[in-house]
């Protein structure tokens, strides 16, 4: 099966690390340890098969995808031919 190279926008790392920090400060290191696992086997599981997510939009020859990786998270990214680009990591209320 092939692989395409994991790309991390600015902000989706920004928001991944944010996240992380207020998880691992004001929940516990439990939360955070599976917030991070959620997070990387989705990202794994969309580098093998990057069609599986949600249609969000296209344009133009970009189509933006989204996936639930965590209980309010979704992976907004779009990909090419060998490249998968992740663009945010989108929570339904933001912590911090």
């Amino acid at each position: 099966m092939e692989k395409y190279l994991v790309i991390w926008q600015r902000k989706a790392q920004r928001a991944f690390d944010n996240q992380m920090l207020w998880y691992y400060l004001n929940a516990n290191k439990q939360f955070a340890a599976t917030f991070f696992r959620n997070i990387t086997e989705t990202v794994k599981r969309i580098s093998e098969m990057p069609s599986i997510g949600q249609l969000e939009k296209e344009e133009g020859k970009r189509i933006y995808r989204s996936l639930l990786s965590h209980p309010k998270c979704r992976i907004l990214y779009w990909y090419d031919d060998n490249e998968l680009h992740i663009i945010d990591l989108l929570f339904a209320n933001r912590n911090y």
